[in-house]
């Protein structure tokens, strides 16, 4: 069974943070509040260890759950790794496992100076020695940073964020994976698009929808909201906001860390938007959110296979009627027409061609009335797109 640790971003970012830990960089991964490190810890440290085991080293045996307070972060980091308390960073790189050092560190949207003086200790230590002997890597997971980066970003420091954790064909693939049942190619692509833009890369919202495998947008706005209403935290009325910025993975573009830092944002892409969390949309922005997210997704899985369909119907047609009603067709885009059921519908219509068959002319009917949706920016139903299947395999 697929998980989400083992998707190639994941995957990416913990070969990151060890080969950059590896290489002598103090790693410092800033989660925007706790609510997104909850839902998240488990599958960057299960990707983390996976990828420790492929390189034939020691797991991560346990997180230490730092002191935000802490006066001597240097000696509980020490304790924690089970040396002397007043072990010093070069103790603390080369001692013992070479299992890393993972720490989480909930700032509540300040970094003690005793924590900044811990890393940028550790970071001058390896500036001024042979990295290549430090066999630890040592990763802080700072929860509720108070900017980002966190600190002043110096040799031996490497900062990521939590941004666009999953690329949009990698929660297509969760999507699929979790289906149990055998059905037709339409009711799939409906589901895996619908289910996909409505979890908004939230894995939890697309294991519920897969599990549960509403078929209707009500029922799946409706798994929505009740998964808004149950994990809301607050009503920022978060505006939508412009979509062109530099598409980053682990790094937040400049201009949007202020919205990111306040947990309204987790990432945004060119062709699928912005990705702002469900329990940060207002009322009154849900239904337009909620349709464009899937509306997004249906068109990039739904749309190509309209178009197979119809061009298959017109050779049905052509089988039938022969091949004189395909003069009719602009000489430029002949082949683009035939995968236009609205044209070739007309060109029947318009000339004395005769009637299409009952079969291809529904099918291209459906077909055109799901297009026409699609093409208003509008989402389809379950029932709209299995029609045209149930059509299709009549003339299959």
């Amino acid at each position: 069974m697929l998980n989400v640790s083992s998707l190639p971003s994941l995957k990416n970012i913990a070969e990151t943070i060890l080969t950059e830990g590896d290489a002598g960089q103090i790693i410092l991964f800033c989660i925007p509040s706790i609510v997104i490190w909850s839902k998240w810890k488990e599958y960057l440290i299960t990707a983390l260890n996976s990828k420790l085991t492929e390189m034939g080293r020691s797991q991560i045996w346990e997180n230490h759950i730092a002191d935000a307070e802490s006066s001597n972060p240097m000696k509980d980091i020490a304790q924690y790794i089970g040396i002397d308390q007043h072990a010093g960073p070069e103790e603390i790189l080369t001692y013992g496992n070479e299992s890393p050092i993972i720490i989480e560190l909930f700032c509540e949207g300040s970094l003690p100076n005793a924590w900044q003086n811990f890393i940028t200790t550790l970071a001058r230590f390896l500036r001024i020695s042979d990295s290549q002997n430090s066999n630890r890597v040592v990763c802080l997971f700072i929860i509720s940073p108070p900017s980002y980066p966190p600190i002043k970003i110096d040799t031996c420091i490497r900062c990521y964020g939590f941004w666009n954790p999953l690329r949009w064909e990698e929660l297509r693939l969760l999507v699929v994976n979790n289906f149990t049942d055998k059905e037709n190619v339409m009711s799939k692509a409906w589901r895996t698009s619908t289910y996909t833009g409505a979890s908004n890369s939230d894995p939890d919202i697309i294991t519920e929808l897969s599990r549960k495998g509403p078929r209707s947008l009500h029922e799946v706005k409706k798994a929505v909201l009740y998964y808004q209403t149950h994990t809301k935290l607050h009503n920022d009325n978060v505006s939508i906001e412009n979509r062109f910025h530099e598409e980053l993975s682990w790094d937040i573009p400049p201009g949007l860390t202020k919205k990111w830092l306040s947990g309204n944002i987790l990432g945004t892409t060119l062709d699928r938007g912005n990705i702002i969390p469900w329990q940060n949309i207002s009322v009154e922005n849900f239904e337009e959110v909620f349709a464009k997210a899937v509306w997004r997704e249906q068109v990039a899985g739904i749309y190509p296979l309209l178009m197979e369909i119809t061009y298959f119907a017109s050779e049905k047609i052509s089988q039938v009627k022969g091949e004189c009603w395909k003069k009719y067709l602009t000489t430029n885009d002949g082949l683009a027409s035939e995968t236009e059921p609205g044209v070739i519908l007309s060109i029947f219509r318009k000339n004395s061609l005769g009637t299409i068959p009952v079969r291809i002319f529904n099918l291209l009917k459906q077909v055109k009335s799901v297009r026409n949706k699609l093409a208003h920016l509008e989402p389809v139903d379950y029932q709209e797109v299995n029609r045209i299947w149930r059509l299709f395999d009549q003339i299959s």
